[in-house]
């Protein structure tokens, strides 16, 4: 496995074996380098909050880790250990190549004949060798890096608690977006202690996953993304199709990853976040049902009411009704 030492710019400095700096799988695909330079930079970030090290996927889903080399008030610069698979090489190709040209998939599949396989276990192991090793070039003293670990301890306490409910179950639970929402909206109502456990429970799920059900996991953030997309353009026309090209998935694909992670179907989350979207509306009895149903993206009045009676068992109307005039 390669490295990279580079500079907060993201300008490598040195680099050992096959590193991102050789990596032209983000190249071959049409992706600027910028992007790898970016998802460096804030995993380097992460890693100073997370504790010193950081396992991150690059905008074309190759796995690397990455350990900050601090100075006295922030990182000086990092060291990143990849790229490699943490996945057959036939599961990659299949999985992410799908929606790129022939003579891309041909550039990227020679590629990665450079690009080792690692097995799960092995890259916990590395990344801690990685912390460790940079941990004799950072300047912390002795005696903050010790009540760091000691902190570390305590939470990984909670975190354990959480797995061995996990473990119980079948098989695990789609990746909880719910408790994801509950943690932000904590933070932002400066609840520490609950976005504390909140995150424990969510740290607790990831670190399960990716040792147990890798395959399973890999795409959350993706999901997050087409999640994000349309929370705000929910009012637009959105297909699977489009968010299918936005994230480099077939079509089918995403279907099936989308459903597995939030336990919901493409078209039934999007219609839930519109619905959800039009009962605010219908709050102001100003606006016609038509222009609601236009507002959050429904074309078609007629459906708009019929989906509407799907998720809240009323129409648009009676909605209005009751919840403006206090009827039953």
């Amino acid at each position: 496995m390669g490295c990279v030492v580079s500079n907060k710019q993201g300008d490598a400095l040195a680099e050992y074996g096959y590193g991102c700096a050789s990596c032209r799988v983000c190249t071959l695909a049409g992706r600027e380098k910028l992007q790898c330079v970016r998802a460096q930079n804030y995993s380097t970030a992460e890693a100073e909050r997370f504790g010193g090290r950081y396992i991150y996927y690059c905008p074309m889903g190759l796995t690397c880790f990455v350990s900050p080399i601090l100075g006295e008030n922030e990182s000086a610069a990092h060291i990143t250990a990849g790229p490699f698979l943490m996945v057959e090489r036939e599961d990659y190709i299949d999985c992410e190549l799908t929606c790129l040209e022939k003579e891309q998939r041909t550039g990227i599949v020679r590629e990665l004949e450079s690009v080792p396989v690692v097995h799960t276990a092995t890259v916990n192991q590395m990344s801690t060798l990685l912390f460790m090793a940079v941990g004799f070039l950072n300047k912390v003293s002795a005696t903050e890096r010790m009540r760091k670990v000691q902190s570390a301890d305590a939470i990984q306490g909670q975190i354990n608690s959480y797995i061995l409910q996990l473990k119980q179950e079948e098989r695990p639970s789609p990746y909880p977006f719910a408790t994801e929402k509950a943690f932000l909206r904590s933070i932002r109502r400066a609840e520490r202690e609950e976005a504390g456990r909140l995150l424990n429970e969510l740290l607790g799920y990831i670190l399960l996953a990716s040792v147990f059900c890798y395959v399973d996991v890999r795409h959350a953030h993706t999901i997050h993304l087409c999640m994000q997309y349309i929370e705000t353009h929910y009012h637009e026309k959105v297909t699977l199709e489009q968010l299918a090209e936005r994230v480099f998935l077939s079509p089918a694909y995403l279907s099936r990853v989308f459903k597995e992670e939030t336990g919901t179907a493409f078209n039934d989350y999007l219609n839930r976040v519109r619905i959800t979207k039009a009962r605010q509306l219908l709050l102001h009895e100003e606006l016609r049902i038509i222009d609601v149903a236009s507002a959050v993206g429904f074309e078609d009045q007629s459906y708009f009411t019929k989906v509407f009676r799907r998720v809240t068992g009323m129409t648009p109307l009676r909605y209005r009704a009751r919840y403006t005039q206090g009827t039953d």
